[in-house]
This record gives structure tokens, sequence and C-alpha cells, in this order.
């Protein structure tokens, strides 16, 4: 996951899922704000502990479908929506339908520049799914492949139990080609620059100045991504021991 500088929004969500899936695909999570949850301890480094997930997929297209505010709600910071994204690609798991719908709540639509979202999630046990990680950081590669640039390393490093990216994610590196523009967090627009307007390149130092911004040579693709952290696809046992309110696991965004 993309950690920029600054400060990580963490939401803590009450999650449960639909009873049927909806006509247009099939149901990951009903969802309504709740407190906000307090940081997570240092998690363990054994295997069989970490989060785990049973499908890892690529989406994309958002569709939004703004729902009624509950009566006897205050001060309204996120409005609950159904959002219906297409997917793209299955990346392990299986999943049927071409369509995924999430109910959640936002106080705004996301960027319009953001064309692609990497989902982890983990089933429920009654045919719906919460989400366990996102990112909104990738695009696709000339040759089709979903990749993710990657112009400096992860600040701060990731964690044990992070999945996009793990730990290990250096080695992952790789070559990769792909059109500047798609990268909307790597455009000039959206990078401190100079007092003589260049842009500083000192966040960047594994990335190429170009004129529109900045480039990454090197990346991660996504599926092999997902292959190195095939060990963290939930077991059985691991999935019948999990929390039984999946909403004490917060949701990471870091736009």
């Amino acid at each position: 996951m993309r950690k920029p500088a600054g400060i990580a929004i963490i939401l803590g969500l009450t999650l449960a899922a639909w009873a049927a899936p909806q006509a247009s695909g099939k149901a990951l999570q009903q969802a309504s704000l709740s407190e906000p949850v307090k940081p997570r301890a240092a998690p363990s480094t054994d295997a069989g502990t970490l989060p785990c997930f049973d499908v890892a997929l690529v989406a994309s297209a958002p569709r939004y479908h703004w729902l009624p505010v509950p009566d006897g709600e205050g001060i309204i910071l996120r409005s609950p929506v159904r959002i219906t994204f297409d997917v793209e690609e299955v990346m392990a798991g299986r999943l049927a339908g071409s369509t995924v719908t999430i109910n959640t709540g936002l106080h705004t639509r996301y960027n319009s520049r953001i064309r692609y979202f990497l989902f982890y999630l983990k089933s429920d046990g009654s045919g719906g799914y919460r989400i366990v990680e996102m990112s909104d950081s990738l695009v696709r590669s000339r040759d089709g492949s979903f990749v993710i640039p990657v112009t400096a390393p992860f600040a701060p490093p990731p964690e044990a139990d992070d999945l996009n990216p793990p730990p290990d994610y250096e080695k992952l590196l790789r070559p990769i080609r792909y059109d500047a523009a798609d990268a909307w967090w790597l455009q000039s627009s959206d990078l401190e620059t100079r007092a003589d307007g260049s842009i500083a390149t000192e966040a960047h130092p594994w990335g190429v100045v170009r004129k529109s911004g900045i480039l990454a040579p090197r990346g991660l693709r996504v599926d092999d991504v997902v292959k190195s952290i095939a060990n963290r696809r939930c077991s059985d046992s691991a999935r019948k021991s999990g929390p039984s309110d999946p909403g004490t696991d917060p949701i990471r965004f870091t736009k």
C-alpha cells in the first residue's frame, strides 16, 4: 500500500455480509462508520496469526449510489453509499461474476483519476467478503499486466502484517514499462516543487524525472506480490478463528 509523507487516515468500519448477492454482481460487504479504532498493537511475526485473505482482485470503474442517511444521525462526516466496480482480474481465489458491489461510508467520491483498485478480501463464511487491505496506486503496464510503480523505499517500511507491499518487497522489484500519465499520484501537479518550480526529487531517489512528473523504471507486478504472499491465504482454521466482528480490523486509506 502506498504510504506517502503525511498522516494516514485510519477508519474503523462495522462490516456485515449482505443477505444475498446483488443482481449486478456479488455483494462484498455492508459497512457503517463506527468510532475510530485505536492503533493496532505490534503484530506477531507468526504467519499463522497474521491477517489472511481468500481473494485478491483488481477492480475499476466505480459507480456510486448514495443511500439515505439513517435517522437520528448528528453531524454527517461520511454518507452511506453503494459502489459497484467492474472486476478486471482475479489474482487469487475465486469470485463469480464480472462486477462486485461494496456498501461503505464516504464523504465524497474517489479521485476520478484513479483507474484501478487492488482489493484483498476475506470470506465471512456466509457468502460475503470483507476488505483486509486495498490500494489505488497501481497501473496497467504496456504488456497488459498490473504493476505498482515504486520511486522510493516505502516509508514507513511495511510491517509484518502488511500484504501490499509485503515486508520483503524489494526482492520483487523488476523493470516495468507503463505510460507515465497513468500514475496519477506521480504527476508534476501532485509532487513537491522547489522555489524555481522544478520537481523536488529527493523523495523519489529511484525515479526518473520527466516533464510531466516522475517515472518509475522499476516496480512490483501485482501477480508477483500475490504469489509471494501465498502463505497468507486463509486456512479453514484461520477463517473459523477470525474475529466475530470483522470491523475489529481497520481499513487503512492513504490518499
